[in-house]
């Protein structure tokens, strides 16, 4: 992804500054959780006489700093964990993002030390993974420090000052989001909608070794290993700068597809022409659920051009393996950015990132297996597919707010 290059450091490997190094002139941000950017699914909670925010798993405080000088930066973030299966969370410097766990039953300062190589606005998030930890209060100062080294009560300055800007003024960010309400019908046309298919009867699209099956709703659509694939002949469609599609998917339960076997395809759409947006959903288990939007290169990636790939991704580690799954994928190329969502049962990510791509049209829309004009040896996903529907406007206006 593009944007501000930095360098997340592990910081067991750092050499740290000392606190006393600290002046104000050297705080760009500190600001309590609860003032910090756009926040969704904090609650407050009391510790040891502190009141601060307890993060929900996905919970976020999503904001960014404003850089005048590229160098060395650290965030430090004042934090709690209740129980010992309470301490996970996520922090997300740029596109990088890093696990840790927050000392547990005493607050404590944990660092992210990062390198800025050029001024500019940075988006940085942070992301509840276990219920219940809980953030006091973050900074971002100049140099490279280690935990506890200056301790957040030890920056200098007032609480709520510094150069935090919006998300309006980010030239990329990753957030969690989710829908309103998770679809619990079958799929109804509206007048945005381009295509819709229940596969109660066959259809065109049918590829290779298939047969009906019981679905999430009536007869659903069985795409057998190796070869099986749904195809949709998207020329006709009214399909452009906005989009979105969704479908009902279950793998065959004794794969496991969801975690730990290879690297299956779920969908490909490919570009109109040579300039227009490609999207490619696939599933491996280090990238879990990944949704790329690219130009239209094929399946490799010339690294560093402007519009060559930018992602989102999503675990679904935890998901129930013998169920019946909504997935969700929503482009928006229409403004100064673009933006991308990747959501399951109604849960997710949302990416935007700098435009790279005028239009969106695409040639066809192929479900399920490798893309029919690539030789990569992508497994199928060998199950079911029921209720797809394709629309020609974002999922933006169906987000929980």
């Amino acid at each position: 992804m593009r944007g501000i290059a930095i360098a997340v450091m592990c910081v067991a490997l750092v050499t740290a500054a000392t606190a006393a190094d600290l002046t104000e002139g050297d705080v760009l941000l500190k600001s309590q959780i609860e003032n910090y950017g756009a926040r969704q699914g904090l609650s407050p909670a009391v510790y040891d006489g502190v009141t601060a925010m307890a993060f929900e798993p996905d919970a976020t405080a999503a904001g960014g700093v404003k850089f005048e000088q590229a160098g060395d930066y650290t965030l430090l973030v004042r934090c709690y964990a209740p129980a010992g299966d309470q301490d996970g969370f996520f922090v997300e410097i740029g596109t990088v993002r890093t696990r840790r766990t927050a000392p547990i039953g005493n607050w404590g300062t944990l660092a992210y030390p990062f390198t800025v190589d050029k001024p500019g606005a940075l988006g940085i998030v942070i992301i509840g993974q276990e219920p219940g930890m809980t953030v006091d209060a973050i900074a971002v100062v100049r140099g490279t420090h280690k935990d506890n080294d200056p301790k957040l009560a030890d920056v200098p300055g007032e609480m709520a000052v510094g150069l935090e800007v919006g998300l309006d003024d980010l030239d990329e960010l990753v957030v969690p989001c989710a829908l309103a309400a998770t679809p619990d019908a079958p799929f109804e046309a509206d007048e945005h909608t381009v295509y819709h298919q229940s596969f109660d009867e066959e259809c065109p699209g049918e590829i290779g070794d298939h047969h009906p099956v019981e679905g999430k709703w009536g007869q659903a659509l069985y795409l057998d290993f190796p070869d099986g694939r749904f195809d949709v002949d998207a020329s006709a469609l009214d399909l452009g700068e906005q989009g979105t599609i969704e479908w009902w998917v279950r793998p065959r339960p004794a794969q496991e597809m969801w975690w730990d076997q290879g690297w299956h395809y779920f969908l490909h759409c490919k570009a109109a022409d040579g300039e227009s947006l490609q999207l490619d959903l696939s599933s491996h288990p280090k990238t879990q659920l990944r949704l790329i939007a690219s130009s239209s290169e094929g399946p490799y990636y010339v690294n560093g051009e402007p519009g060559t790939r930018e992602w989102v991704q999503r675990s679904t580690s935890k998901l129930d393996g013998e169920a019946w799954h909504h997935i969700l994928v929503s482009w928006d190329v229409s403004g100064e950015r673009e933006y991308l969502w990747l959501m399951v049962d109604g849960v997710g990510r949302q990416s935007f990132f700098p435009k790279a791509h005028d239009s969106a049209g695409f040639s066809s829309i192929e479900f399920c297996n490798t893309p029919s004009a690539w030789d990569v040896p992508f497994l199928p996903v060998d199950g079911a597919i029921d209720e797809l529907r394709i629309q020609n406007i974002s999922v933006a206006d169906r987000l929980a707010e």
